[in-house]
């Protein structure tokens, strides 16, 4: 796990005091600065109005920074559909298999059966993992393993009961649990990609720095408006990530399909 990845899987409430220590502290720092040039380079102009004066700079900047969040949000949002989706997808493929199952001849039957319910017990692990490609990839191995397993019994039915009819349904049904796991998994490794949370990251402490030295060379400071506007970025780069996480967090993809699907078999 890297860095970012470390950083990006954080508990909400403690990513959101994050981002919003960080704006606030680039703020700050803003703030002195524009103290700085305001006095020592602004002392034989007249006074002006300073808060009309930058306000084009400080909403062009901050009309940037929302298209950069709507951007990764709308990205977020995609991968949460996709994770759900693939949820489902995947209950359904093995409701199949196992509907199929049930007509295969004995003792493939109960074989087939039990090395479904493994495989199945497998894929709930899902749940427990953290949002990590690496603990991802090692479940996707299992699974593979578990595959295996089933396809060797399917291959064992066809060298003794080749003419089954109930064989090539097997084998189709078997080949949907493939693909269906395949692409939940690919869901959810391929995220938001990191590289896109660090130019917003960028923007998010230059638009600090910018609010503070507005402030700083204005005439008044606004300290509850421009602490309030910090908290509702940091607040929607929260529910960014948090969506972006869908196995961990306060909106994740609901496993009760799956959940469901174990009881019932």
């Amino acid at each position: 796990m890297t860095y970012i990845d470390t950083l990006l899987n954080q508990p909400l409430p403690l990513l959101i005091l994050g981002v919003f220590v960080v704006l606030a502290v680039a703020s700050e720092l803003g703030f002195f600065a524009g103290r700085f040039l305001s006095r020592h380079f602004r002392k034989e102009q007249p006074a002006i109005d300073v808060d009309n004066n930058v306000s084009t700079i400080t909403n062009s900047s901050l009309a940037l920074l929302a298209l950069f969040l709507g951007f990764t949000f709308s990205s977020a949002l995609d991968h949460f559909e996709k994770n759900r989706e693939a949820v489902t997808n995947e209950a359904a493929a093995i409701t199949a298999a196992s509907e199929i199952i049930n007509f295969q001849p004995s003792p493939f039957k109960l074989r087939l059966k039990d090395s479904l319910g493994e495989y199945l017990d497998t894929r709930l692990k899902v749940a427990d993992l953290p949002n990590d490609p690496d603990s991802i990839r090692m479940l996707h191995q299992e699974s593979r393993v578990k595959q295996k397993q089933l396809w060797a019994i399917a291959e064992e039915q066809s060298a003794k009961e080749s003419d089954s009819s109930m064989l090539q349904p097997l084998i189709e049904a078997l080949n949907n649990v493939v693909v269906a796991e395949t692409v939940r998994t690919e869901s959810l490794i391929n995220g938001v990609p990191n590289g896109l949370f660090m130019p917003v990251a960028l923007f998010l402490l230059f638009n600090g720095v910018l609010m503070g030295v507005s402030l700083g060379e204005g005439a008044r400071r606004h300290i509850l408006l421009s602490w309030g506007l910090y908290f509702l970025v940091a607040l929607a780069v929260g529910i960014i990530v948090d969506l972006d996480r869908p196995l961990k967090g306060f909106i994740n993809v609901d496993q009760q399909a799956m959940i469901n699907l174990k009881t019932s078999l």
